[in-house]
């Protein structure tokens, strides 16, 4: 049985004791305590009453509360979705952009090189230009002034002295104005007239001999000269090789018409 209906059972027993009249005095004493103590009770009830809506209102406080934050850590939840989502577009736009700035660089690399080497062959093309350029003022120059010609130092060019040399001895051996090439001719002449007359022969030959002898001497003077002047000369590599290679034909030459 509940409190209640034990205090509304005593109630009703104190009623039917009032109205009948046959209860003693110890028994209402003791049935006025028992109102006070129900009394009591009931105050202790309402205040628990009380605290259980208070109670209520904090559950439900908390309730909302908790849907707050539960409300918050979706919306929380939600944006580091998008702030992933975010950061993959931009690495993958990272991506594109570090792949294109690479293209460039291999298209500028390629483009560098492409024109280093252009640069390299119209070099070339320039150099073998000169170089063409420098042979041909060289070829153009006549022979005839290349031997007159003196070198930089002041001496004479190896041709213009063997000129000079077998110009001279032919005047004096021969006699007469030939050109420089031939008194080889006229000296077989004058060989085989010797040979017609043993007396001469001994004088002719020592003419050979002597006229040898100065012409060898002549070479080897304009030889040292020349080797000498070489160091402070700046002509060209080709024109230098076409002046040997001249100067070597025409010394061939010469030697081929001594005896």
């Amino acid at each position: 049985m509940a409190d209640i209906d034990r205090i509304d059972h005593r109630l009703a027993a104190v009623e039917r004791a009032v109205i009948d009249g046959d209860y003693e005095v110890d028994a209402l004493g003791d049935l006025a305590t028992l109102t006070e103590t129900v009394e009591r009770l009931e105050t202790r009830v309402d205040e628990q009453e009380r605290r259980l809506a208070a109670l209520e209102a904090e559950t439900e406080s908390l309730t909302g509360f908790v849907d707050n934050v539960e409300s918050v850590n979706d919306d929380v939840e939600r944006q580091a979705a998008m702030a992933v989502a975010t950061v993959d577009r931009l690495e993958d736009r990272i991506g594109e952009l570090e792949s294109a700035l690479e293209a460039v660089r291999r298209e500028t690399a390629d483009a560098e090189a492409a024109t280093g080497r252009s640069k390299a062959l119209a070099g070339d093309d320039t150099d073998d230009a000169d170089r063409r350029s420098a042979a041909s003022t060289t070829s153009e120059v006549p022979v005839a002034e290349r031997e007159s010609a003196p070198d930089d130092d002041g001496s004479k060019s190896p041709e213009t002295a063997v000129s000079e040399i077998v110009s001279g001895v032919s005047s004096n051996g021969a006699g007469s104005g030939v050109d420089d090439f031939e008194w080889g001719a006229e000296e077989s002449a004058a060989d085989g007239r010797a040979a017609e007359s043993p007396a001469d022969e001994s004088g002719v030959a020592g003419m050979d001999a002597a006229e040898q002898e100065s012409v060898d001497r002549l070479l080897a003077d304009s030889e040292r000269d020349r080797s000498e002047s070489a160091v402070g000369e700046t002509a060209t590599e080709d024109t230098g090789d076409e002046e040997s290679v001249e100067s070597d034909g025409f010394l061939s030459s010469v030697r081929s018409k001594l005896p």
